[in-house]
């Protein structure tokens, strides 16, 4: 059983750490890079971009230089003019003889300077080709050294580490049909397909047994935009002065507005989990943000949610329903799940112990991210939605690994796997904070043998969101797209999938508003606005298991018995 989720972090990143060291080492040893010759390399590397860099700097002076002599010869050019003009109509005085030699003197010394400087340029010029061509074939060089340890990282390797240092979550090699199924029939997923939904990043796995989804999707909804339209008008009016007819202007801008369905998207992500503890319950809470509270600010926050927890306790009673406030306040108030349904089944989930662990999650302010998510539980279904995983890929393509210094690469690589690492360990910390979810087992699933597809719509919808959107939408659609698929057949290793690309086409418009001027008179006022009008295009595409298997290989060397034990699987 895994307590203290919050006290077992740093342990288990300290152990994540070795767990990465190893895979390094097993890298370095599988691709048999030359680690010395590739430092050597970078280090001439770095030499000669800052000789590149130095280069350049004493062109922009040189440029510099040759612009200020330019400048020079066209004042003392147009003095020169001046003074003639002047001497053709007979003025002349003793100011402009001296004008005159001054501006001779400076196009005299200009000019030798002007070719000097422009002949140092060429030949600064020809130095920093030379050394951008150096630098060029150093990097492909280096590139070219690293390349053998660049490909052995394939998609999937920060799933497998995390799960090699911490096996109690098993990730998938992708999210099937039958997991799916067996999420649907078993825990009630109700996992329509939703039109609006389109899934941009997935990957499933199990706690001992027990189903979950992370999944990042984009969402469509039909909001609304306000455009406006203008109309300048004027008018006169007179009045009498003193006997006399007066005429004063007038002028006004009409404005007018109209609102109109305007398409707007959004990602979201999320972590789906069934388990048959407290089959029953059901409930909602958002995020309390207890991590930016200080202990007074919390203890006022708990006062006042007390006195809302016993009010509603008394209108519970009033109308024969069952809502008692926990004897931990402090909790009851944070957690604020005020619209559960069945007070036994939420006291057998929340035990003390999953209390303590959750307020500590809740409450910390450095190690992690504090109460920032909300949580959804739907009888067997359990939704969290951490707010430190909506702008983070948990899919990371292997190239962001990539790198031409073995050095870079190294560090680069530890500090993106220590990044992932913590931001799944504290999307799952909710759910790894309460006991009875991990004391529930499921027993084994026998699975179906006839499906339509190998994999579940998440996996379709995920490819079809990875390929170049000007292929795949409209050619009249100039907004962003929702992909829905829908599985045609299957053969062998390969599912045939249709994919169905929603979008919108722009149609100008204009609305005609009648609005009293100032003038007394009524004026049409023209407001232009765009309908947008949903356009959908259909494309048949092979998706084959090779396409959606994390292929991550297994046989790095290691000393440590349960890695060797992890990856033999």
């Amino acid at each position: 059983m895994f307590f203290d989720v919050l006290d077992q972090f740093l342990p288990l990143t300290e152990k994540h750490g070795q767990t990465i060291q190893d895979y390094l080492n097993w890298l370095q040893e599988t691709s048999k890079i030359d680690i010395a010759i590739n430092k050597k390399t970078n280090q001439n590397l770095n030499e000669e971009k800052k000789r590149l860099n130095e280069e350049n700097n004493k062109k922009f002076w040189q440029v510099f230089f040759q612009v200020m002599l330019i400048l020079i010869m066209a004042g003392a050019s147009i003095g020169l003019i001046i003074i003639l003009i002047d001497v053709s109509n007979n003025v002349s005085n003793e100011w402009t003889m001296w004008i005159t030699i001054a501006c001779i003197i400076s196009i005299s010394l200009s000019i030798p300077l002007l070719i000097r400087v422009l002949a140092a340029i060429k030949k600064l010029d020809l130095v920093i080709q030379n050394h951008t061509i150096k630098v060029k074939s150093l990097t492909q060089e280096a590139w070219n050294q690293m390349r053998p340890l660049n490909t052995l990282i394939e998609q999937g390797i920060s799933a497998k580490l995390m799960e090699t240092t911490f096996p109690l979550i098993d990730f998938d090699y992708y999210f099937d049909r039958k997991k799916l199924d067996f999420f649907a029939n078993r825990f009630g997923l109700p996992y329509k397909n939703d039109p609006y939904r389109s899934t941009l990043q997935v990957q499933s796995g199990n706690i001992i047994g027990n189903p979950f989804f992370i999944a990042k999707e984009k969402i469509h909804y039909m909001g609304k935009k306000t455009y406006t339209g203008t109309k300048y008008i004027s008018w006169s009016t007179t009045y009498m002065v003193n006997g006399k007819t007066q005429r004063q202007y007038h002028s006004q801008i009409l404005t007018a507005s109209v609102t109109k369905n305007f398409p707007m998207y959004y990602e979201e992500t999320y972590l789906a989990y069934g388990n048959d503890a407290a089959p029953d319950l059901s409930f909602s809470r958002v995020d309390s943000n207890a991590e930016h509270l200080s202990p007074d600010q919390i203890k006022a926050k708990i006062n006042d949610g007390v006195k809302q927890l016993e009010k509603k306790a008394r209108e519970a009673l009033k109308k024969g329903q069952n809502f008692t406030v926990l004897s931990n306040s402090e909790f009851d108030v944070l957690w604020g799940a005020l619209n559960r349904n069945h007070e036994v089944q939420f006291r057998l989930l929340f035990t003390p112990l999953a209390q303590k662990e959750l307020l500590k999650i809740m409450k910390e302010k450095t190690i992690g991210f504090g109460d920032n998510f909300n949580f959804f539980k739907q009888k067997k279904v359990n939704v969290v939605i951490p707010e430190h995983m909506q702008s983070y890929d948990f899919m990371p393509n292997p190239s962001v690994f990539f790198h031409h210094d073995f050095e870079l690469f190294v560090n680069n690589f530890i500090q993106l796997q220590q990044q992932y690492f913590k931001h799944l360990y504290f999307a799952f910390a909710p759910l790894l904070s309460i006991p009875l979810y991990q004391q529930m087992k499921t027993p084994e699933y026998i699975y179906q043998d006839a499906y339509e597809s190998h994999a579940s719509f998440y996996e379709h919808e995920k490819i079809a969101n990875t390929f170049d959107l000007q292929a795949l939408k409209h050619p009249k659609s100039v907004t962003n797209n929702i992909m829905k698929t829908q599985i045609i057949r299957h053969r062998d290793k390969t599912d045939f999938v249709e994919v169905s690309a929603h979008g919108y086409e722009s149609v100008q418009q204009t609305d005609v508003q009648v609005m009293l001027g100032g003038d007394g008179r009524l004026h049409n006022v023209v407001v232009p606005w765009v309908e947008y009008l949903p356009v959908v295009k259909r494309t048949i595409l092979d998706i084959s298991l090779h396409d959606l298997k994390r292929d991550v290989s297994h046989s790095w060397q290691t000393s440590s018995q349960e890695l060797k034990a992890r990856l033999s699987k």
